[in-house]
């Protein structure tokens, strides 16, 4: 549609209980979407692609949730005054890299509404294993719970690019990138910058039966 709304995140865990208390990074690119399932529609951003710094949860995420995830190098944030740049590679090729300027901090009743909205959230995965002749062994749609709670959050302006590298630069990444760079820009939306505890509650995880 028209209106499509497309978010990019860049996120970075810590004490992860699965990695043994280690961390990783990730990058995730989705879009709001409707699905009709079998229990009535569901409305939640779909994860187009995902890059993990980590192969723990890229397995983890393809295999058991749904999620388009890859391999890439993600480097810290970094923050300058009021503003925080980030990037994302493959094999040292650059695939997008953007910016939140401007930053200011969300308070009062603003900040418990945004509490409120994100303890807990939806996204839309598809699980799919392709069969050995071409068919697929396992395809359908999947809903993943996040849950939120946030200590500090800051809203500002946003810059976002992406580069097409060639086959040889990004193999894994490269179909995707020339899928992203196509995409029509109405707007860019604001910056949100948020700090606190995360829970991918996988024990929310559910299989949809598409209608």
């Amino acid at each position: 549609p028209a209106d499509a709304t497309v978010m990019l995140s860049r996120i970075t865990y810590s004490d992860v209980d699965y990695l043994g208390g280690r961390g990783y990074s990730e990058v995730l690119l989705g879009a709001n979407c409707t699905i009709e399932s079998t229990g009535g529609p569901i409305t939640a951003p779909y994860m187009l692609v995902l890059w993990v710094s980590d192969f723990l949860p890229a397995i983890s995420g393809r295999e058991f949730m749904g999620h388009a995830k890859l391999m890439a190098e993600i480097p810290e944030v970094v923050e300058n005054g009021s503003s925080m740049d980030f990037s994302c590679s493959e094999y040292g090729t650059p695939l997008l890299w953007g910016t939140a300027s401007n930053l200011r901090p969300v308070t009062g009743e603003s900040l418990e509404r945004v509490q409120k909205a994100t303890r807990k959230t939806v996204a839309l995965g598809w699980k799919y294993i392709q069969g050995a002749e071409g068919e697929a062994d396992v395809s359908y749609p999947t809903a993943n719970v996040m849950r939120w709670d946030y200590d500090s959050v800051w809203t500002g302006d946003s810059s976002l690019q992406f580069d097409t590298p060639s086959f040889e630069q990004a193999p894994a990444s490269r179909q995707a990138m020339a899928a992203l760079a196509r995409l029509p820009v109405a707007r860019m939306g604001r910056a949100f910058v948020g700090r606190g505890k995360a829970v991918i509650d996988r024990t929310g995880t559910r299989r949809l039966v598409s209608a």
